[in-house]
């Protein structure tokens, strides 16, 4: 979308600039808190009782960060394209490559979802690494026990 306003092609779609460019703001805004909601519900589901607000607190601060970091950043590839003061001829270049990087968090998808649906049940007391086997079969056993209790009952 970036590009259609650097070349200006919005004007040939009868778009004024600022029409276009508040458009695709809010968009953009839209989408974002779009995708964010499924996180939130999630977060929701998992945190233990009475620490909804410090959750949601933490999450809004680690996005923060992430908006942040995504902002130095983008000035740094700005001067590494030579896109500084009043020079702008490589403005495509910049945005092409801003679309690009987009694309890298990405492959960290598989590496960082959860093992899990938000379908299966929470356990609520996780059993360390270095517990005993039979007594980590033990506590299996009773977790699944206690979810076919509670599913019968719910």
């Amino acid at each position: 979308m970036d590009l259609i306003l650097v070349f200006r092609w919005n004007l040939h779609m009868g778009l004024p600039d600022i029409v276009f460019f508040i458009g695709d703001e809010t968009f953009d805004m839209a989408v974002e808190r779009t995708f964010y909601l499924p996180l939130i519900v999630l977060a929701y589901k998992v945190c233990p009782s009475h620490l909804e607000a410090t959750i949601f607190s933490t999450l809004i601060a680690t996005s923060n960060l992430g908006f942040d970091c995504g902002r130095y950043l983008g000035v740094a590839l700005a001067e590494a394209w030579g896109i500084v003061g009043e020079d702008f001829q490589h403005l495509p270049h910049g945005i092409i490559s801003k679309a690009l990087f987009r694309l890298v968090p990405i492959p960290f998808i598989l590496m960082l979802s959860p093992s899990f649906t938000p379908d299966d049940p929470i356990p609520t007391d996780p059993s360390p690494a270095d517990e005993d086997p039979t007594k980590r079969k033990a506590n299996n056993e009773d977790r699944r026990e206690l979810h076919e209790q509670s599913s019968r009952h719910g």
